[in-house]
């Protein structure tokens, strides 16, 4: 297994390298099992490719991606408005933590991805990074820019990233202000009282209004 193992990290590190992000004005970094972005709002992103082991047999093993965002302006709006409403499983300053199971289409990878002795180590690992490429980065960047792609999918089941965020409502409220799209805060309103709302553990009916107000007023003085 330590061979098949090690020739998995190999293909998965040299395969990670070869993604173009020069068109990111950021900060990237390649170690086994991980691939680390830093952009210039202090904003990091950490994608985090585990194996272990569960019903496989010798010689095999099963593979999970991971992603956690931290820090950026995001946060700042949400720590400078004393908004944050902290996870207890989060450290302080984490805004999304999820795994593939929650943003990868279940069509695409069903559980985790199984390398049986019968699978082919390499095309297995080119699957991974397709689905980090496809889905795992559209979210790093919605963080950054493409406010418009977070709010598509926001309240999804299976690919939703409600789920995963500490905050959902205030994040959701600030997401429509980046993207200057105001109309679409009484969509965040109805996933926040909808059938998800157990999730919403930031939103209160009573000041709701009282923290927007002060989200609109930070976002003025951080631009």
């Amino acid at each position: 297994m330590k061979e098949r193992r090690k020739l998995f990290y190999t293909r998965l590190s040299e395969n990670l390298k070869k993604i173009d992000f020069s068109s990111k004005n950021l900060k990237s970094k390649v170690t086994k099992g991980k691939l680390e972005l830093w952009f210039n709002d202090g904003m990091h992103a950490l994608i985090n490719i585990t194996t272990f082991v569960t019903h496989h047999k010798k010689g095999e093993f099963g593979a999970d991606v991971g992603i956690i965002i931290s820090s950026g302006k995001i946060f700042k709006l949400l720590n400078d408005t004393r908004l944050f409403n902290e996870y207890p499983i989060y450290d302080r300053e984490r805004l999304y933590v999820a795994t593939h199971h929650n943003f990868v289409p279940k069509h695409e990878v069903d559980g985790l991805y199984n390398f049986y002795l019968d699978v082919d180590i390499e095309k297995e690992v080119n699957k991974i990074v397709a689905h980090i490429k496809n889905y795992t980065l559209p979210i790093v960047y919605g963080f950054q820019e493409d406010y418009e792609f977070l709010l598509t999918i926001y309240d999804k089941p299976i690919i939703g990233i409600y789920a995963g965020l500490s905050n959902p409502f205030y994040i959701g409220i600030i997401l429509c202000l980046l993207n200057n799209t105001e109309d679409k805060i009484d969509k965040i309103m109805s996933y926040a009282c909808g059938e998800h709302a157990s999730r919403y553990i930031d939103f209160f009916e009573s000041d709701y209004q009282l923290g927007i107000k002060k989200l609109k007023e930070a976002l003025i003085k951080l631009e």
